[in-house]
């Protein structure tokens, strides 16, 4: 598990920072850190506006290529996320928008990368019970998450920066009425109490309500599916159920926080989120069952990514 939770956080890392497949190679041996992510995001909008728009350009040519260049492009060149923050820091920087500072952009990196860990919660929760009420406890048991698990306890000093309350009590609830075979009702409901922690969480990100970071929030969980789904599969065939089954759990989080934008009167807006609409309805034939068997091209779940990450530069 130690290996899938490293591949976890190097995601999120690539998600925010835009990394390449040569990048991942040298990812930090510490994991991912989102002060260190956030950092970073600054430190490349310092120097990166003047690549942002023809790796745009680039991006949204890739787009329309066909999903397999567009897969491995999104695995690695495509997903530039770097180059959208490159542009937002370097901007501000030197013409005054946004504060004239990079600190909001370095802020919104932050918000990021904190928005995206508690969305794998929930994507390794949502699907976590989605198994259990298929009457399939074994394999959900496996997606639990417990407070003292590295992904949620590295998010407790998160909390405390934030002045938001954690969610250890509703977590180890569910995970103990899994566990212990309790009617799928009671599940439900101990699920809801977490998602109201998680809601409660997300309150404590400055930016979460912003179309652009709500996007590519969503971007980064498609982007790591795309990963665990990769990892998952092998010629057409899924040999990895945890992992493929993880890969929903992402998808199916990035599409409820796509669902809730209010697009509002906004064109730039709503245009982008109908992109990321589609992106996602791409994905629809993904998982035709969620303990194994055939599997699509996991370009697709790039393809996606990289859809999505057009969109969110849009605005």
């Amino acid at each position: 598990m130690k290996t899938t939770r490293t591949r976890l956080w190097i995601g999120i890392g690539a998600a925010v920072l835009g990394w390449g497949a040569a990048d991942l190679q040298h990812a930090p041996q510490g994991g991912f850190s989102m002060t260190r992510t956030a950092s970073a995001a600054s430190e490349a909008g310092e120097r990166g506006e003047a690549g942002e728009k023809s790796e745009r350009h680039q991006a949204g040519e890739r787009g329309e290529a066909g999903e397999k260049s567009e897969g491995h492009q999104a695995g690695g060149q495509s997903t530039q996320a770097t180059g959208d923050k490159a542009g937002e820091a370097g901007e501000a920087g030197e013409s005054g928008k946004a504060g004239g500072s990079a600190q909001t952009a370095n802020g919104r990196d932050a918000d990021i990368a904190y928005l995206t860990a508690l969305g794998l919660i929930e994507g390794h929760l949502r699907v976590g019970v989605t198994l259990y009420e298929d009457a399939r406890a074994d394999a959900a048991k496996t997606h639990m998450k417990h407070p003292e698990d590295e992904l949620y306890a590295d998010l407790e000093r998160e909390f405390q920066a934030r002045d938001v309350p954690g969610f250890d009590t509703e977590l180890a609830t569910l995970a103990r009425l899994v566990e212990s075979g309790a009617g799928a009702a009671e599940v439900e409901a101990a699920f809801d109490r977490v998602l109201q922690g998680l809601e409660r969480a997300r309150s404590g990100a400055a930016n979460h309500a912003e179309p652009a970071v709500t996007l590519r929030v969503a971007r980064a969980l498609v982007a790591t599916a795309a990963e665990e789904y990769s990892a998952a599969v092998e010629n057409g065939q899924v040999h990895d159920p945890h992992e493929y089954q993880d890969a929903y759990g992402f998808v199916e989080v990035a599409r409820r926080l796509i669902g809730t934008l209010d697009t509002g009167s906004d064109a730039a807006v709503a245009q982008a989120v109908e992109r990321a609409r589609k992106a996602l309805a791409r994905l629809d034939g993904a998982w035709p069952r969620l303990d194994g068997g055939a599997a699509v091209d996991p370009s697709l779940l790039h393809g996606a990514a990289a859809r999505i990450e057009i969109a969110a530069g849009s605005l």
